[in-house]
């Protein structure tokens, strides 16, 4: 059973009336249930704005259960989940603001839209009142995408989508980058992008889910990876493919030409380069622009065994 959640976070919970909230017995029932709409994070895949290793095909397969759950995303959610209640504390430590757990195992549902929901990270009141609250535990590599007045593009897409569901005016993006460098952005709600942009997407995904018809093919690495786990193994059988794949066929020719010929001049261009810095560990260009040759050496290894299919070109006899 979950832990019961306190009475003032109760009393916040009232005030959202927008949204139905739905409690799980346990956090696999909850991951089960996110697979019945839609949530904040999701929404910024289908903008083309999510996690690294995310696309709309493989959200797609992996809400159809049609594929399983990334392993590094899964890892990702944990210490997320972990690192909350210290980013809840300092939240509040840096804006005065009281900042309150809703509880484990939770989701809001949308009563306007029930196919969007939102697991929230907090609520906060301020002297606006009721806000939702987004918190980033981030790598220190990522820092100057906090220094902007409303933070990464991808987290203001999910907190409108919080706003959409709950209700509410307003929100903070709260990041802790580096692990010692707080950042707390201030987000009204924006009403024009909910009801014409995200809303209209969101609803445009879940009927693709309904119907099981998958989104298009986009060319990142993920629905790449989506692909293969779908298909791991081929069958043996021969599948007809219509007139479509004709043009498909000659416009990847015309790729593969144009790679070759730009690896080709590649080639020679470092070559130039090679042969200028010669047995020098450095070459410098006129205002300072420094190529290095520097001698690598790597120790031999065994490659694992593995299994991957290859798509290779045979031309009609």
């Amino acid at each position: 059973m979950n832990a019961p959640i306190a009475n003032v976070d109760r009393s916040l919970i009232a005030q959202i009336v927008a949204a139905d909230l739905e409690e799980f017995q346990s956090e696999s029932d909850w991951i089960e249930g996110r697979k019945m709409g839609l949530g904040a994070s999701e929404s910024a895949i289908l903008f083309g704005q999510g996690y690294a290793g995310s696309s709309s095909f493989k959200l797609y397969s992996e809400k159809l259960g049609l594929i399983p759950k990334d392993d590094f995303e899964a890892k990702f959610l944990r210490i997320g989940k972990l690192m909350e209640p210290v980013l809840r504390r300092l939240f509040t430590d840096e804006t005065g603001f009281p900042c309150y757990e809703v509880g484990e195992n939770h989701t809001f549902r949308s009563k306007q839209h029930p196919f969007m929901t939102a697991s929230l990270d907090g609520l906060i009141v301020d002297d606006g009142g009721l806000g939702v609250i987004e918190l980033k535990n981030i790598h220190f590599f990522n820092r100057d995408e906090w220094s902007e007045d409303a933070g990464p593009l991808k987290y203001q897409i999910q907190l409108q989508h919080q706003l959409a569901v709950t209700g509410l005016e307003f929100g903070y993006l709260f990041g802790l980058v580096g692990g010692q460098e707080p950042y707390a952005h201030r987000i009204n709600r924006n009403d024009e992008f909910i009801s014409k942009a995200l809303v209209p997407m969101c609803e445009k995904f879940f009927k693709l889910m309904q119907s099981q018809t998958p989104p298009e093919i986009d060319g990142s690495e993920a629905t790449a990876r989506a692909l293969t786990l779908l298909h791991p193994d081929d069958d043996g059988t021969e599948v007809a493919l219509d007139d479509r794949f004709l043009d498909l066929d000659q416009r990847l020719q015309e790729i593969k030409v144009s790679e070759k010929a730009m690896e080709a001049e590649r080639t020679i261009v470092e070559n130039e380069f090679r042969a200028a810095i010669g047995s020098s560990t450095f070459g410098v260009l006129p205002g300072g622009v420094k190529y290095s040759l520097k001698t690598t050496s790597k120790d031999g290894y065994y490659v694992k065994p593995q299994k991957y299919r290859s798509l290779r070109r045979k031309a009609a006899r």
